[in-house]
């Protein structure tokens, strides 16, 4: 810029990669796709990630009621809760034709009530940690033995996280849904599979939950897909150094070898963009405001993240989940647009 002063990096996310994404977890998986849109859209705007996939994605999974009532201002697809917030919360989520999570007696009891119970679709998960509205496994009977007189649609659900523990989780869920089924619950519905199960294959149900691997996290490791980064980041090239043997890059002890340009880009982790401490591709470090690239850099701009780079690798350089990253990016991309709106300013989406 004339005045000198340097522009912040430029977060972009493309809708075409999103949706070639969505496509790919179909292929790969032979199964539905219900796009996570919670927390935002991983930061990026639910309404944002809604309007690119609407049609595309089988349906939606949202936090709470609050997410759902902006999502059903835009698409009338298939949309599940994850939280259960009491007989009236429910009854709201109910009113607006989403199909509702439970994981409370008194909610379930105030849906069964309804004269339209028969019409509602309740989602109920099998607790396997804390922090996930579902029930216990020995609750299940007595859940099951509502819904039978009900007639409501039911859908059974759980989450897997922890890989060392999958096998008997799944024999537990299992267990869950023999459970309903004796009780006199026809199951029309069942998954367990979010990005990182879906993407070693072996979908249990005739539906996934994609929420990481839209963006072209969990690369799947069976089939010919391939997944996408649908995040950009440019960032302005500051700098460019030869190593005279004793230059270091970023905060590490090791020197640069004698010899060896490296680039200044100004992009760090206080624009979104995740510290790393170990080299990713050409990237060497990454600090609070400037990244480290191993090669001279043609031009004033340069491409730190795109859709050739692969998100999972970038996390394990970083020391972080891809959902961090996601995530980080998502939320500084909409301080952009903010900033950008406030200023009068026209920076490209």
């Amino acid at each position: 810029m004339a005045d000198g002063s340097v522009s912040a990096p430029i977060i972009s996310l493309s809708g075409a990669a999103l949706r070639e994404n969505v496509r790919s977890w179909k292929r790969l998986t032979r199964a539905g796709v219900r796009a996570v849109v919670k927390a935002d859209g991983y930061g990026f705007g639910l309404e944002r990630i809604v309007r690119e996939l609407d049609g595309v994605a089988d349906g939606f999974v949202v936090s709470d009621l609050n997410e759902f009532e902006r999502l059903r201002s835009l698409s009338s697809a298939p949309a599940a809760t994850l939280y259960d917030g009491g007989p009236e919360y429910v009854c709201r989520v109910a009113d607006l034709g989403g199909i509702v999570n439970i994981a409370r007696f008194d909610s379930l009891a105030a849906l069964a009530r309804r004269s339209n119970a028969s019409e509602v679709t309740a989602r109920v998960g099998l607790r396997l940690a804390a922090g996930w509205s579902a029930i216990d496994i020995d609750d299940a009977k007595e859940y099951a033995h509502l819904l039978s007189r009900s007639g409501m649609r039911v859908e059974l659900w759980t989450h897997l996280s922890n890989p060392a523990t999958e096998a008997e989780d799944r024999e537990l869920f299992a267990r869950f849904v023999a459970l309903f089924r004796e009780n006199g619950v026809e199951v029309a519905g069942e998954d367990v599979e979010s990005t990182f199960p879906a993407a070693r294959g072996g979908v249990w149900g005739g539906s996934i939950r994609i929420g990481v691997g839209l963006f072209g996290s969990g690369t799947p490791g069976t089939g010919n897909e391939r997944l996408t980064c649908a995040i950009e980041v440019r960032a302005t090239v500051l700098d460019r150094i030869f190593s005279d043997g004793t230059l270091r890059a970023g905060y590490g002890p090791d020197a640069l070898p004698c010899g060896s340009q490296v680039s200044v880009l100004r992009c760090g982790y206080s624009d979104g963009f995740p510290r790393v401490t170990r080299p990713y591709r050409s990237l060497l470090s990454v600090g609070m405001q400037y990244s480290i690239l191993r090669d001279a850099v043609a031009g004033d701009e340069c491409q730190l993240l795109g859709p050739d780079d692969d998100l999972d690798e970038l996390a394990a350089a970083a020391y972080v989940l891809p959902h961090q990253i996601v995530t980080g990016l998502g939320l500084a991309s909409q301080r952009q647009a903010c900033f950008a709106y406030n200023s009068g300013c026209d920076i490209a989406r």
